[in-house]
């Protein structure tokens, strides 16, 4: 869609809008992460990971504008 309006960035009530969009998604609060948790990441699990996720970003079929952070924490 070609318009000559300016895109207007979301509202400061945008998130609360798209949880009622998507009622599947459901938020809940962050908390530190538990020491016994934190024990169980190891070197080597996150060593592991970032060599698969660099397989997958080789893949030209995976775009730059289609790689998002998202986790625990939220989407970056």
């Amino acid at each position: 869609v070609c318009t000559e309006n300016p895109i207007k960035p979301p509202g400061k009530n945008w998130a609360r809008g798209f949880e009622k969009r998507h009622l599947a998604l459901k938020s809940r609060r962050v908390r530190g992460i538990d020491w016994k948790r934190y024990e169980n990441n190891t070197y080597d699990k996150i060593t592991h990971w970032f060599k698969a996720i660099r397989k997958v970003l080789q893949d030209p079929a995976v775009l730059p504008e289609n790689i998002y952070n998202i986790d625990e924490t939220g989407v970056m």
